[in-house]
């Protein structure tokens, strides 16, 4: 991965990086909610939920409309935003750790790769 993609990821990771923030994620993920039925579902005060879903209208995940006097806010990337629930609900097997086998085959073959790497390489003067 190169260095800008990742800070990019990071950055969205960042973003998401919070209970409350992934709460409202969620909840419009179901459809678009106003600010204070967001509060009222979340048990959130709305002055936090505001601020919350102020750092993600400038992530570019939400987008709002005015209806009224209240401001209701919908997903604007709905296909990275459930990509990203499905991988947070999914169950990854924890990899096998500390298997001498395992880490003496990697070894053996990274030590042959080397090996004919120096082969192939000309000695320099």
């Amino acid at each position: 991965m190169e260095a800008k993609a990742a800070r990019k990821h990071a950055a969205l990771l960042r973003m998401v990086a919070h209970p409350t923030r992934l709460m409202i994620l969620d909840e419009l993920a179901a459809g678009v909610k106003c600010v204070n039925h967001i509060g009222e579902i979340l048990e959130v005060p709305q002055p936090n939920v505001s601020q919350h879903l102020a750092v993600l209208k400038d992530s570019g995940l939400v987008t709002c409309h005015k209806d009224g006097t209240a401001r209701c806010y919908h997903l604007a990337k709905p296909g990275l935003v459930k990509d990203l629930f499905r991988m947070l609900r999914k169950d990854y097997p924890v990899a096998e750790v500390g298997n001498p086998d395992r880490c003496r085959a990697a070894r053996k073959a990274l030590e042959r790769s080397l090996t004919a790497t120096r082969r192939r390489t000309p000695a320099r003067a």
